[in-house]
């Protein structure tokens, strides 16, 4: 028998062949600090529970259809430097608050935002 997992701190789906909701079980995953899930047509929200990787450093989600906007969870996660939401079908406001964080990188666009 192996012995089971103990930290994962990387989740790069990136080769995968997914189109689906986003797992919701990521968000138990909360030592990982990359997570690159950029081109897999995924659709509809990012799960709330993503905010529970609090070791976040790294979240690449572009080029997928998601609508939720979830700035709430890049709000939570304290640690998140690169934020790469492009090519998506999000919309609505973003909150001030968002551009606060001391981001290395942030990309936002080709998305339907009004402000």
């Amino acid at each position: 028998q192996s012995p089971p997992l103990l930290h994962l701190c990387c989740i790069n789906l990136n080769s995968a062949d997914i189109i689906e909701y986003l797992p919701t079980k990521l968000g138990f995953l909360t030592d990982a600090t990359l997570l690159h899930i950029n081109s897999k047509r995924f659709y509809n929200i990012i799960p709330q529970n993503i905010s529970y990787l609090k070791l976040l450093h790294e979240l690449n989600a572009n080029n997928n259809r998601f609508i939720d906007l979830f700035s709430d969870i890049a709000l939570h996660l304290i640690l998140l430097k690169y934020l790469d939401l492009q090519l998506n079908d999000l919309e609505g406001v973003l909150p001030p608050v968002l551009f606060d964080k001391e981001f290395n990188i942030i990309f936002l666009n080709n998305n339907s935002f009004n402000s």
